[in-house]
């Protein structure tokens, strides 16, 4: 659920920005992964899972949210050209 609402979140946001600088990615990446990891963390917290309350669970948080911001720069490209219409016209498949 967490990741679900990360997801939608980011998609907003991405659909919403003029790219203007080169750190927008990365960025929204490892915000992302942090707003993620912290939520799946909350979530797990509020259930009853107190295991999750220690600080090598933040340190994982934190550390997933430097690898998302490191590969956001690969993987959304990816997931723009996965996403895309293959019916609009000026496509390879369009055509």
């Amino acid at each position: 659920m967490a990741y679900s609402v990360t997801g939608y979140i980011v998609g907003l946001v991405e659909s919403g920005l003029i790219r203007a600088s080169i750190w927008i990615t990365p960025l929204i990446g490892g915000m992302a992964g942090l707003f993620g990891g912290l939520l799946f963390v909350t979530v797990g917290i509020l259930a009853g899972q107190d295991q999750l309350m220690t600080a090598r669970t933040l340190t994982i948080v934190f550390v997933s949210a430097l690898y998302d911001a490191l590969l956001s720069p690969v993987i959304f490209p990816f997931a723009t050209w996965a996403d895309r219409d293959p019916t609009a016209v000026g496509t390879w498949r369009g055509r």
